[in-house]
């Protein structure tokens, strides 16, 4: 890659990072501790890059912010046990991997993080209504035009670009904004 090829792609990243609210950020560090000092849970799940983004954001909020010998976040991300997704797939459709274990698992105080580029994965979708219907707060990461998720969660971090590559960056770097945030905020309980 050619020096300015990649000034370019640190220019679409810029532009795709001017899509994030700062307030919905702030929203959403808000609503992840609130569930932490209520008892809550935090699930996370999404497709392909944004599978391997919630086993990330999974890891770095269970870790991240918690003290040495505290209590920190409890966060499951939905995409890393393969044998269940695929027997919901096989048995159910690919289209209720997500939503299945949603209605099973979660509980109302408990958060729903779903990662989707595009906003309309019918299994992001699935998993958003099962999620909803139980009466969780949703918070979505998107790209594109946000799609259904954009429209339907409770808080909102889009990515504005057209292309996985800077929206998968965009929810990454937001991923570790909330756990610096998450982890100043421990650090005062």
């Amino acid at each position: 890659m050619k020096t300015h090829d990649f000034e370019q792609y640190l220019e679409r990243l810029k532009q795709a990072l001017s899509g994030v609210n700062h307030a919905s950020l702030d929203a959403a560090v808000d609503a992840l501790m609130e569930c932490h000092l209520a008892g809550g849970a935090i699930y996370i799940i999404g497709n392909g890059g944004s599978a391997s983004t919630a086993t990330h954001m999974a890891c770095d909020l269970s870790k991240g912010p918690t003290p040495i010998g505290g209590k920190g976040l409890i966060v499951w991300s939905l995409t890393d046990n393969p044998a269940l997704l695929t027997a919901i797939g096989n048995d159910l459709s690919y289209t209720h991997i997500f939503s299945e274990v949603i209605r099973q698992r979660m509980k109302p105080l408990d958060i729903l993080i779903a990662i989707s580029a595009s906003g309309n994965s019918p299994n992001i979708v699935e998993g958003l209504k099962a999620a909803k219907a139980i009466g969780c707060k949703i918070i979505g990461l998107t790209g594109f035009s946000g799609g259904i998720l954009a429209k339907e969660a409770d808080i909102q971090l889009h990515a504005a670009d057209n292309t996985y590559g800077p929206v998968e960056d965009v929810h990454m770097i937001c991923n570790h904004y909330l756990v610096e945030k998450l982890k100043e905020r421990f650090a005062t309980l």
